[in-house]
């Protein structure tokens, strides 16, 4: 597929995704409404231990397999061919890669909701280390 392809999914996935919750808004109560607006903000107010143990949980499981994986990824970082050439099947590398920082992201993002500006340090904190 190409990038403008690409590109256009992803808007009519937005805007697709974007009608869904303003349907959540409309029928839901009033106190479901609440809910979903200050999930839809982002806020840390509701977490709690259980929810922290939960994500914990899902960290210690998927970090030993990161840790495992990391210098197959380094050496995908020299590029596609120079990976395969040690070895490494590169798709099954990305997908899984992609697997586990998906699995992560949406666990957080299901427990606080949407917060912005993370999202925007996020690369420059994972680029300094």
């Amino acid at each position: 597929m190409a990038a403008s392809g690409v590109v256009l999914f992803g808007i009519a996935l937005f805007f697709s995704f974007n009608a869904l919750v303003s349907l959540l808004q409309f029928v839901s109560t009033a106190d479901a409404l609440q809910d979903l607006v200050f999930w839809l903000m982002g806020s840390l107010s509701r977490a709690d231990w259980p929810k922290i143990g939960l994500i914990f949980a899902a960290f210690a499981l998927i970090l030993p397999w990161s840790l495992a994986n990391a210098w197959r990824l380094t050496a995908l970082r020299l590029g596609e061919d120079r990976a395969a050439s040690f070895g490494i099947d590169v798709r099954r590398l990305r997908l899984t890669a992609l697997l586990r920082a998906s699995l992560l992201t949406s666990l957080a993002v299901a427990f606080v909701g949407t917060i912005g500006f993370i999202g925007l340090i996020a690369p420059h904190i994972a680029a300094s280390w």
